[in-house]
């Protein structure tokens, strides 16, 4: 479990494609706009530092996999204060004492990084809404008047503006070639890659479709690398799940929609989807 929560998938992705010991199967939960450039600041290339320098540093490299994986996990406990929502301690005192409505503790992380999100702990429909101006990158002026009614019809108007970002096509195009590349260079190691759409809903989708209609984003970039990909709108057993916030699953779907996922990519070995639960 690689993945870092609000991170780019290329700088993980460049560092697997450096590591010729790299030989298993990489799952890439892609995004087109992560082809359009990473953020210096990106927190992957933050846990790669880390991760390269205590490999340099104090040869954990020598250690079995089971062995480190026993020694991280130890280590992040003996280290963390605080397990409310995966936060800094500092943050979730402020989020449950300060504040004058506490925010509910709907996620739980695991040990692998691996998040858990229970939609029930949270007020809907306006947990959803602000998923929504979070990818418009706007703020609703919210009145205390204003009904959810009228917040659907103010937020729709707005998603009916966004416009495609083929200004951007070139660079697009660069990152495609980028990937393809990276895919290829863990091809060489023994490894394989995998690409894949992971689902959305509502509002959130649509201001992902308008952006970068598939046509020309994903059916390009899913026709010049030389590995298999997925789109979850293909598949009938995964294009059917609803994501509470537009964004992401409940823990209720995650044991169903990943046994769905691990067929699809021709990874389930029998009917179990091979005991996978997340």
């Amino acid at each position: 479990q690689l993945a870092i929560d609000g991170s780019n998938f290329l700088p993980v992705l460049e560092d697997l494609a450096s590591d010729p010991s790299v030989q298993g199967t990489v799952l890439v939960d892609y995004a087109d706009h992560h082809l359009l450039g990473v953020h210096s600041g990106d927190p992957a290339y933050e846990y790669i530092r880390e991760y390269r320098h205590q490999l340099a540093e104090r040869g954990y490299f020598r250690l079995t996999f089971a062995a480190t994986e026993q020694w991280l996990g130890d280590h992040l406990h003996a280290r963390l204060r605080s397990y409310a929502d995966g936060a800094k301690s500092l943050t979730s005192f402020w989020s449950r004492l300060i504040r004058r409505k506490p925010v509910p503790q709907y996620l739980v992380m695991d040990r692998d990084r691996a998040r858990r999100a229970d939609y029930s702990q949270v007020q809907m429909p306006e947990f959803y809404y602000r998923r929504v101006m979070r990818n418009l990158n706007a703020q609703v002026p919210v009145t205390a008047r204003m009904s959810h009614e009228d917040m659907q019809r103010e937020l729709q108007q707005r998603v009916a503006e966004v416009a495609p970002m083929d200004g951007s096509m070139e660079q697009y195009l660069s990152g495609v070639r980028r990937v393809a590349d990276l895919a290829a260079r863990i091809g060489e190691h023994g490894g394989a890659v995998k690409f894949m759409v992971m689902p959305s809903s509502g509002l959130v989708r649509m201001i992902e479709e308008k952006r970068f209609p598939r046509d020309r984003f994903w059916d390009r970039f899913s026709a010049q690398v030389s590995t298999p990909t997925l789109h979850f709108a293909d598949v009938p057993a995964l294009r059917d799940f609803t994501c509470p916030d537009g964004s992401h699953l409940d823990v209720r779907d995650r044991a169903r929609f990943s046994t769905a996922l691990a067929r699809a990519l021709g990874l389930a070995k029998n009917s179990d989807a091979a005991g996978v639960d997340r």
